[in-house]
Parts: C-alpha cells; structure tokens; sequence
C-alpha cells in the first residue's frame, strides 16, 4: 500500500534509518503500488521512473530520493518541499504534483505528470542554428524566433505565479523549461525553490520545511546554475534572494535567446562564478573574446565588437539588460513585469506579422497588375499592326477586329490599375495595423515617388507635390538603417552635379540659386563651387546662376538642375551621322564690348516650334553674343547717311499699312535726313533693311534666330518671362505702362534677362531669321504651322500690345517687307567672329 511519508517519519523532518531488511531494488512490476515503466532519467537528487496508476490508469513520472541523501535532514527537507510547493503551484506552465510517499526501504517519492518535449535549450540551439546568417530563419522543425519568444514568455508566467505565491525559483535555466509537442511549457525541478513564507501574502505556498527554522538554506550557501545565477546569489547571500533574482535568471535565459549563448561561458564552475561576480555579461548578440580569459577591461562595452547573425529587437534588448541589472533594485520587481514587457513585444511583433501578409499580399498583386499590363499592351499592339495592314478606306466589319482588340487592351488595362488600386488599399491598411512599418513604408514612398515624377512628365505641378508630399510622408517614417531611405532622402532633396571645363581654365565659379521675390527670380549667392575645370561638383536641385570670373571678365552661365540630374554641357551630333560628343564642350570667357552680352553654348527650355510652353523642348544652342539693347534710330541713322541716296531710301522707316504714326527717321523737304529722339529704339523697320544694317556693321554682325533670341530672354530654366514667371505691367515697357511710343532704352532696368540683355519682354519686338539651331529631335516636336515663303519671325514684347507678347515662346511669322510702330531689331554673332 501507499504510505504517508510525513506520517512515517512523525511529521517532522530528521534522518531517516534504512530498512537494511528490505530490498533496495526494483522487482520491475510495482513501485508503492504503481506499475513501474521503467527509467526515464536521473539527477543529483534522485532518479525519475515511469509509472502507471493502476487505478486510474494514467501514467505519471515518480522521482525517488536517492539512499544516501535520506541520511541529510537539509535534502530529505528540500525534496519534501519540492513536493509540497510544486502541488500548491497550480499553474499551466508548472508540473501538477499528485502524491507524496516514501518506499519500503526508506526512499521518499512523489508523482507528477510525465513532461514529454525538449528543453528551451535544444529549441534555441535549433533557431540559432537555421539563423546563422543575417535574418531569423524557420528551423527544419518549424521553430521560429517569435515562437520561441512566445513558449519563454509561458514560462515567464508560471514564474509569475509562483512569485505571487511567494515561491522563488533560484535555479532557472534554459535546460529546466520543457516544451511539449503541442506547445505546453513547463517550468521543471523546483528543487532550490526558496518558501518566502504566507505572513504578507495570500495565498502564500507553505511547506513543512518553512515551519521548521532549523532547515532553512543558511548564509555563505551558493546553489543554482553559475551562467544564470544573479550576483547576490553568486555571493551567497540567501537572504537577498527574491523575485528580483529570479527575473535576473529569466533575463540570462533572455539573453541566451537573443545571442545563441549564456551569458557567462567558462571551462569550470568557479571560471564562471568568478565572471559573475567580475563583471556585467557583454550585450546580446556581441562577443568580447575567450570567456576564461577576463580581465576588467572587459567591462567597457566600446571595446567589445559586435558579431555577425539576425537583428535584435530593441524591446527585448532593453528588457534583458535591466533584467539582469547588478544592483537588483534596478531590475523588474517580479516576473509579472518582466513577463509584461514580454506580451508587449510580442502583441507587437503579431501586429507586424499581420501587417506584413497585407504587404506580401500588395506584393502578389502588383504582380497581377503588371501581367494584366503586358496582355494589353500585347493586344494593342496587335490591333494596330492590323489596323495598319487595312486600307483606310476599309469597311467597318474589316476594321472590327482590331477595334475589338483595341477594346480588349483598354479592358486589360483597367483591370491593372484596379489592381494597383487595391494595392495602395493593402498597404495603407498594413499601416493601420502597423503604423511604424518600415517595409509598407517604402513600397508607398516608391509609388508616391514614380506618380511625381509622372505627373512632372504630364506637366501636371499641382498633382507632381501633391505626390511629392505623400511620398515624405512616408519618407520620413523610414529608419535610417533602412536600406531604401539614402537613396530615397537623395531623389526627395533632388542635388545633383555639375561639370564645367571653361577656356582658359582656373576661373573661380561662384553658385547663386534664384529664389523668388515678389514677381521675381532673384539670384542669391551661396558660395564658391571652385575653379574651373569643375568634373561632377554637387549641387542643389533647382535653377542657379553660374558666375564665372576670370581677371576682370565675367560670365553669366545659367544651370537649370532637375533632379539628381548630371549637368555636363556635353552637345548632341550636329547632324543624324554625326558621333556623339563625350566630354563637355569648352565653355570660351571672350571680352565683349559695352553694348554687349554673352549667352554660353548649353541647352535650354523651348517652345519652338509649337509656340505653346506646354510643349517645353530641351534643345542646344551654340555660344553667341547679343546686343544688350535694340539698334536706337541715333544708330540707324548713322547707317542711312553712310549709303547713297538711293540706297537709303530703301532704308528709310515706312508707316505701316493704313497708319498715319509720326516716323523715327524721314526726309525733310530739302531732302536731309531728320531724326526724332535719337536714343529710342528705331522702329517702322523691314526685316531686309534691319538684315542690311547688320551687314553694313561687318564683324559677323548679324539678326538672331528666333530660337537665340528666346534663350537669351529665358535662360535656361524655361521661364515665362526674363525676370521670372509671373506678369506685371510694372516691370516692362507696354501698354499697361500707358506707353504711346517705345520708351528710351534701358528705361526698365527689370526687364533684364539672367545674361543681361535689356528689354526683351517690352517696349519693341526684334525682327530674327528662321531658327538656326542645333538639337536632337524629341517626340513631342511638331512642324511649323502656316509659315509661308519668305515670312520671318518676329519676338518679343512691345509697348502697344498686352501680355501676351511679353511672354519668351511669342512667335510671329510675317513677310520681311512688313513695317510696324512697335517693331524694331537688335544684332548678335557668333561667338568666334568679331571677339576680342
């Protein structure tokens, strides 16, 4: 029969005397009245079989003393009490003690419930091992990094109910947490546990040895696992022993999680003891060297270098480090808060692992998307090569086909964009689950980024910063570890580069960026870029002005700098055969004269020849120089007294058609040639007369092309207006100056272009000859319109007409013999002929 072991030995606890009378052995059938199964393993304080209840047929595992401890009050008492607390602990993650007895021959038992599984320990080494790279891998079992979080964070609440029942458990380690098939946890051996008694708790756990003060553990006594032992324990001060220390021991066991290792490794029991009590261990997941080999260096954690292997989380590094805090007083005050920071993680890490299906799902269905496009554009292709084989006079069943598949490509299309619509709703509602999620961040910031820069193609500004503003939104939420944010962060703020080799080289480059004042681009200076050559120098993105000096010359070179973009002044072939150049075209410094502005060779902004700023073109022109204002009628004058009589009345201002308007220059009635306000541009001018004053001035002197004349009013940026992109009658000669004749030049200081030349949005328009341009062909290039032989164009502002003319990209074709009032001209050449 089973027999009370507390009744046989009188209830108290003392030295038990062996029955020498009966056998020590197993007969292998029955132990106190249970089927014995046979061995399932041993310890320092006994042995474990397998057993059947007979009567209930259930099987148990028993622990059985050894002999010789039987002879020792001190173990005869912790094992009673083992017994005795582990029963009162009634809590999943703690093994049900069912009963206590003692054998015949002396040896006391209990039974509990048979704990099948591996140990934390062996699930830890199997994590580590499928992780050994730079991310956590599932083991070949199905262990995951999040799993093994959740059967510790079980763990750590059995821990927590035995601290609320005032049991303290002294020897947790990875090996003494058992983890079942079905994800049962287990916390095992409570053979060290420390009774804190009932008299402030309730419900406290109490066992014979709590009421018997003579087999209390004394002071100076250390018991426990060395790697996982808090200091105070390693000291043997019994007495500092609590909850606190168990939370150290839970945050060892943490640590050996995060790092694949214990804290303290050494070849002895007394190395590692000595580490203990030494020194802090070294963070998770770094190394410090051979764990034998310490000196007091090592507690300085700049020195320690970090080791390969997947990222930790923060959360739970911080938790570790204050568990396992030196001064107890800095740890968590039981194992509920501990745990506590443990659920939160991992209800954090579960939102993420949530968060993250909907992003792979928004991955999957991009991917759908993009099959959908590629249908499309593959049936649209087809019913345009169709489309193309028919006559156009083909009948509507012959041409049905390929409009049917015209049909079919729209309907695929559609079904792309749906689905990319469902994509954006997938990974906003990741964030909604998420809302720091790095991965949901970038893909949105990727999307946001392509829409800008779509909507910037479509010249659609208002919708490109709408996109622009989404995409920092989620910019911004990126950490800066991530992998995407540098080159994310470097499109948003957009610098580029720029090269520039001028002739002669050495001349000091000064960067000053336009910035908008009132109506007004206005250069600010921002320093030096250096000296020239300058080979793939940053800069910012946006429109700048470059002023090269050299000695006493300098020259205004507009950059206009799109994002990231490499401005390199490298010129497209001159004709369809011609090589592409590969290095930058040499940028001359010449010496111009007064009346003179230099416009460097680069490429620009242009209407041409659409006339619409909607059709923005970036063409190339070569270097030139301009006259800073129109030819005056002092100047032409000289021109006409310089020719016969004959020639100059060929020459002479005409009125226009119908107009009664007073002449600049005429011919009194003795025949001398008169001139009225000699400093006021001369007007009433044909374009042959205006052609052949250039022609009289020799040094390759002659009109502008149209194309000249609009870089030279717009720069490079493509503004609307040589001081910016906004009109106002304040700043330019024409009608809403209350104008009736063309003001003295230079009256408008404003009305001045990035290269200096005067007056190109006011007061006269300039006669220029057809486009003389170098350029690549864009797609968005469209013929001329209307332009009949023998018309020329006519540009610029004027001080009789509106707004409209002051505008860079105006363009009016008219026969060369035409005369107007508000129509004169200026002069340019090329920049090789007639420099100094």
């Amino acid at each position: 029969m089973k027999r009370s072991v507390l009744a046989t030995i009188s209830g108290t606890l003392r030295p038990v005397d062996l029955d020498h009378t009966a056998s020590l052995a197993f007969d292998g059938d029955t132990i106190a009245g249970f089927e014995d199964l046979g061995p399932l393993g041993e310890g320092g304080m006994g042995e474990v079989r397998r057993v059947r209840d007979p009567d209930l047929k259930r099987v148990m595992a028993m622990k059985i003393l050894r002999s010789p401890l039987l002879k020792e009050p001190a173990a005869l008492a912790r094992f009673i009490a083992e017994a005795q607390a582990t029963a009162q602990l009634t809590h999943p993650s703690i093994v049900p003690v069912h009963e206590l007895g003692r054998l015949d021959d002396g040896r006391v038992w209990f039974t509990m419930r048979e704990v099948k599984g591996r140990t934390l320990g062996a699930m830890i080494d199997e994590v580590h091992a499928a992780s050994a790279g730079e991310r956590w891998n599932e083991s070949s079992s199905g262990w995951t990094f999040r799993r093994l979080m959740e059967r510790f964070h079980g763990a750590c609440e059995g821990v927590a109910y035995a601290h609320h029942r005032g049991v303290v458990h002294r020897d947790l380690k990875p090996d003494n947490i058992m983890v079942g098939a079905y994800g049962e946890v287990l916390v095992l051996d409570w053979g060290l546990a420390k009774i804190r008694g009932h008299e402030d708790l309730d419900g406290a756990v109490v066992t014979t040895r709590t009421e018997d003060d003579a087999h209390k553990t004394r002071m100076g006594t250390v018991a426990g696992t060395p790697a996982y032992m808090p200091p105070e324990q390693a000291r043997g001060e019994v007495e500092a022993i609590g909850t606190r220390s168990d939370v150290y021991s839970l945050g060892a066991i943490l640590y050996e999680i995060l790092s694949g290792r214990a804290p303290y490794e050494g070849s002895s029991w007394r190395a590692v003891i000595r580490q203990v009590l030494a020194f802090a261990p070294d963070p998770p997941g770094r190394v410090a060297g051979p764990a034998d080999t310490f000196t007091m260096d090592r507690m300085h954690f700049d020195e320690v270098e970090a080791s390969s292997g997947p990222p930790l989380p923060d959360e739970l590094v911080q938790a570790c480090e204050r568990a396992m805090a030196r001064d107890p007083e800095d740890r968590h005050e039981d194992a509920s808060a501990f745990a506590d920071d443990i659920l939160s993680w991992l209800d954090g890490s579960r939102k993420v692992e949530q968060a993250m299906a909907l992003v792979a799902e928004s991955d999957e269905v991009v991917e759908d998307a993009l099959r959908w496009r590629i249908r499309g554009a593959t049936r649209r292709n087809s019913a345009e090569k169709t489309l193309e084989a028919l006559s156009p006079t083909a009948t509507e069943a012959e041409k049905r086909p390929a409009w049917d598949m015209h049909d079919a490509a729209d309907d695929f299309d559609h079904q792309g964009d749906m689905l990319l619509v469902r994509r954006l709703k997938l990974l906003h509602a990741s964030l909604v689950t998420q809302p720091d999620l790095a991965e949901a961040h970038a893909r949105l910031a990727w999307i946001y980024r392509h829409r800008s820069v779509d909507a910037d193609n479509a010249g659609d500004t208002l919708r490109a910063n709408r996109e622009r503003e989404l995409f920092n939104s989620h910019l911004l939420a990126l950490p800066d570890e991530h992998p995407d944010r540098a080159e994310l962060q470097a499109w948003f703020v957009g610098d580029g580069r720029v090269t520039l080799v001028t002739e002669p080289a050495g001349a000091e480059v000064e960067l000053q960026t336009f910035v908008l004042e009132g109506r007004r681009l206005v250069a600010q200076s921002r320093g030096s870029l250096g000296k020239t050559p300058l080979r793939e120098v940053p800069i910012p993105m946006g429109s700048h002005l470059l002023l090269i000096r050299h000695g006493d010359i300098v020259v205004r070179y507009p950059v206009k700098i799109s994002r990231q973009e490499h401005w390199h002044g490298i010129r497209p072939p001159r004709t369809t055969r011609s090589p592409q150049d590969t290095e930058p075209t040499v940028i001359a410094l010449p010496r111009t004269g007064d009346d003179e502005v230099y416009i460097p060779a680069g490429w620009f902004e242009a209407a041409e020849p659409s006339h619409s700023p909607a059709d923005q073109l970036r063409l190339w022109a070569d270097g030139f120089v301009l006259r800073t204002h129109p030819v005056t009628r002092g100047e032409y004058l000289a021109f006409l007294e310089s020719l016969s009589k004959e020639d100059a009345e060929k020459h002479l201002p005409r009125r226009s058609l119908g107009g009664e308007e007073d002449l600049p220059i005429w011919r009194d009635e003795d025949g001398a040639i008169q001139c009225r306000k000699p400093e006021i541009p001369v007007t009433n001018i044909s374009f042959e007369s205006a052609a052949a004053y250039a022609a009289w001035m020799g040094d390759g002197w002659r009109l502008p092309s149209g194309l000249e004349r609009e870089k030279a009013a717009r720069g490079v940026d493509g503004r609307a207006y040589p001081w910016g992109n906004t009109f106002d009658a304040s700043l330019t000669a024409n009608q809403h100056a209350g104008l009736t004749e063309p003001a003295e030049a230079g009256v408008f200081p404003l009305d001045s272009s990035v290269y200096g030349a005067r007056g190109l949005a006011g007061n006269v328009s300039d006669w220029c000859v057809n486009n003389r341009w170098t350029g690549p062909k864009y797609p968005n290039v469209k013929p001329v319109p209307n332009i009949q032989s023998g018309d020329r164009q006519v540009r610029g502002g004027e001080f009789s007409a509106g707004e409209w003319v002051a505008q860079a990209w105006t363009l009016r074709n008219h026969p060369g013999t035409t005369v107007r009032p508000e129509w004169g001209f200026r002069l340019g050449r090329d920049l090789d002929e007639g420099a100094e």
